[in-house]
């Protein structure tokens, strides 16, 4: 009887450096939410402290993506690297400045998103597939289903008073869930299956995922939008539980979305591109 071999998790870094021929040796240790940054890793491994580095990922005005390597210890000068990349201004990608904000925030559920993450990158590329439209699909279609009668209820109750928000916030929120209604389809029927297939992906089927991730930019961007015109889902003073309930609702919906998101832009899509 042959043993499944024990997966091996890989960031993108490893995967670069498994491209590039480069050896390297893995070292793991106990993740903690107070020791998860570059100085808690040098404190576990005092003998690599001065080889301990942190890549970060951010994007320009231009929308090019830019990945910088800092020592452990060390804080980027945004302006600087805007300078220096030639841009008017720069931030961090937008997905994963949100996944870090919510894994700061006080937890409103038990999701662990990092034991989450560390769970998903165990899969392999189907099983990753299945997991998303079992759990992220279905979750995502149940809220936005709920988001949309509950905002349809109060824009008609409260439009005396918050009319012009609200009807900002139900067309932005009506484009998003026409984007992502669209884009699950597009993915149950004809991209996901491709990836099922064993074997090393041709450019066509990589050109087909690839214009997943432009997608994502899309709901991305419908998303900054409705949590500026929300002020971050905070409902107003003056309104009844049901406004605060649709809000709730489409921020438990933006929070499923984003670490969906990153987990087939950072996991998912790069295991699959280095399939052989």
């Amino acid at each position: 009887m042959k043993h499944k071999k024990d997966k091996i998790a890989k960031t993108n870094a490893l995967r670069q450096l498994d491209k590039q021929k480069i050896p390297y040796i893995i070292h793991t240790y106990e993740w903690s939410e107070d020791k998860s940054g570059g100085l808690g890793v040098a404190e576990k491994f005092p003998e690599l402290a001065e080889r301990v580095f942190k890549t970060i990922v951010l994007k320009g005005k231009s929308k090019n993506l830019y990945v910088c390597v800092i020592h452990g210890e060390a804080h980027l000068d945004l302006k600087k690297v805007a300078k220096a990349c030639k841009e008017k201004n720069i931030d961090l990608e937008p997905f994963i400045q949100e996944l870090e904000r919510l894994a700061a925030l006080p937890k409103k559920n038990s999701l662990d998103y990092e034991g989450e993450l560390q769970r998903f990158r165990s899969l392999s590329v189907p099983e990753m597939l299945a997991d998303l439209e079992r759990s992220h699909h279905v979750k995502e279609r149940e809220l936005l289903a709920d988001v949309e009668a509950l905002l349809n209820k109060i824009l008609v109750v409260h439009y005396e008073h918050h009319g012009e928000e609200l009807s900002s916030i139900h067309h932005h929120f009506a484009l998003l869930k026409a984007d992502l209604e669209e884009h699950f389809a597009k993915e149950e029927k004809l991209v996901f299956p491709i990836m099922k297939k064993s074997g090393k992906p041709s450019p066509e089927d990589i050109a087909y995922v690839k214009s997943l991730e432009e997608e994502h930019s899309t709901a991305g961007e419908l998303i900054k939008l409705l949590q500026k015109e929300t002020n971050f889902f905070t409902a107003p003073e003056d309104v009844c539980p049901t406004y605060r309930r649709c809000f709730s609702q489409m921020e438990a919906l933006v929070e499923d979305i984003f670490m969906h998101i990153f987990k087939e832009n950072s996991i998912a899509f790069p295991e699959y591109y280095e399939q052989e």
